[in-house]
């Protein structure tokens, strides 16, 4: 088992890299069997992934930029006795500090987050008292197309269920922390997900869990439609505005030191046509700002082709709508090129430290970025922009 390892760290074969085996679109019967034989002949087995999953220690690595398609076939379920709770859940991406899947929770939910998390929803007009870590509690209506971006603590309690034909809550879950030092939270999607492709054996005398098809029960299956413009949502300001234009910085420094102490909801005000101009030159995309808290920054863009940029900080983005082609060099050394075809509906991990060209695009190619902070590559910056042509400040 040791050499094994040694030849494993050597080749770069980590944990990340095991899981990544079962993220493909391309998993053909016959593709399967190609992986199973190849990862049988490393002698990596569930013990050995265990082990590698031990030596995940925190160094300076930026996530892989990964991608795979959301689609809705392909969920655990899982009922939680201890605290009354039923869930579909699917685990899309997981890499170094980040994690991406979706979640259909298809009755009333009580459940406090240990971490921070942004959802998008797809599903449901639910009724939800949210309730912080300062006690405080507001009861808000999440509707499918809404964004939420969730502090560590934060407490769901959900008021609906999919009885009468209604759509429960359901969203896809996003959690983006600590950059190339990062946490991941759901590694056991891709675990199980691994068994249950016949990747690698389930336990001895125990049967993979199968995938349930929740497509019908799901709302929004097409991305495009989170663009959708709905008047008369609700949509928070920051949270750093609360003391005015003039304190934002000091009120920004607060909830960097502090934490941001609130559940923000936002949604698309705009459509992609009327985005905001960011950027010169090859760097100049359009943006469209919807959460820029220290908990998450989530912001909407338009890529047009030709568009290169180094972002030095880690995001994922969702594909709402048209393709591209897009090119990212792995850090540090950036010998290394990793090019992806995308489309409506494939979520990519954008690595920290990558240099990007979107070497093809349609021209209505946009993508949902979420950051870890609005402190990470100018989000912050770009909600001010916003702020200022829409002359929000001069109404605080």
């Amino acid at each position: 088992m040791a050499s094994n390892l040694e030849k494993f760290l050597l080749e770069g074969k980590t944990f990340e890299w095991a899981l990544r085996h079962c993220q493909g679109d391309d998993l053909s019967p016959e593709r399967i069997q190609e992986i199973r034989d190849s990862l049988a002949k490393d002698g990596i087995d569930l013990a050995t992934l265990a082990t590698l999953r031990q030596l995940n220690t925190y160094m300076a690595r930026s996530a892989y930029p990964s991608v795979k398609r959301i689609d809705h076939s392909q969920y655990y379920f899982f009922p939680i006795p201890a605290f009354d709770i039923e869930v579909f859940f699917s685990v899309f991406i997981t890499e170094r500090g980040c994690d991406l899947g979706a979640e259909l929770f298809p009755s009333k939910v009580d459940w406090q987050f240990g971490h921070r998390e942004v959802q998008y929803v797809i599903g449901g007009e639910v009724k939800t008292d949210l309730i912080v870590s300062d006690n405080t509690k507001v009861t808000r209506t999440v509707r499918y197309g809404d964004v939420v971006a969730a502090p560590a603590g934060a407490n769901f309690i959900t008021h609906s269920t999919e009885e009468g034909g209604k759509f429960g809550h359901a969203h896809i879950f996003l959690a983006n922390e600590g950059g190339v030092t990062g946490k991941s939270y759901y590694d056991v999607g891709g675990m199980l997900r691994l068994q249950t492709l016949g990747l690698v054996d389930p336990p001895p005398g125990e049967a993979a869990l199968p995938f349930s098809d929740i497509g019908d029960r799901i709302q929004v299956k097409a991305c495009h439609e989170l663009l959708e413009v709905h008047e008369g949502r609700e949509r928070d300001l920051p949270t750093w505005l609360r003391s005015g234009w003039e304190r934002r910085e000091v009120m920004r420094a607060l909830d960097y030191a502090e934490g941001t102490k609130r559940v923000v909801l936002s949604s698309p005000d705009r459509g992609p046509s009327d985005f905001i101009e960011w950027g010169e030159g090859v760097r100049k995309c359009h943006v469209n700002p919807l959460i820029a808290e220290h908990t998450a920054a989530v912001t909407d863009c338009r890529f047009p082709a030709g568009y290169k940029r180094l972002h030095v900080d880690q995001e994922l983005w969702t594909v709402l709508k048209g393709q591209a082609t897009i090119k990212q060099s792995v850090p540090p050394l950036h010998s290394e090129w990793a090019e992806r075809t995308v489309q409506e509906n494939d979520a990519m991990v954008a690595a920290g430290g990558a240099h990007f060209q979107v070497l093809e695009a349609t021209p209505d190619f946009v993508v949902r970025r979420m950051a870890e902070s609005c402190a990470r590559n100018q989000h912050h910056a770009m909600m001010e922009l916003k702020l200022e042509e829409e002359g929000v400040p001069k109404n605080l």
